[in-house]
């Protein structure tokens, strides 16, 4: 992993107790500025898309049914 990759991670970690949707937006954000200065994207690292998908597997909460009387 280089350099780039190492400081995503970094400050994902800093963030990681916010929602999902928060990490999502930072990710895409760190994607995008990379796309469009021509450099190569350190989202793309396995690390950081586990990252991804366990934050999403923590937020989501199973849903209970109401018990009527």
């Amino acid at each position: 992993m280089d350099s780039r990759g190492k400081s995503v991670l970094l400050f994902l970690k800093i963030n990681l107790g916010s929602s999902d949707s928060v990490i999502s937006a930072i990710i895409y954000s760190v994607k995008w500025i990379h796309k469009i200065n021509n450099l190569p994207n350190p989202c793309e690292n396995g690390i950081v898309q586990n990252l991804l998908k366990s934050t999403k597997r923590v937020a989501s909460k199973v849903t209970e049914k109401l018990k009527y009387p």
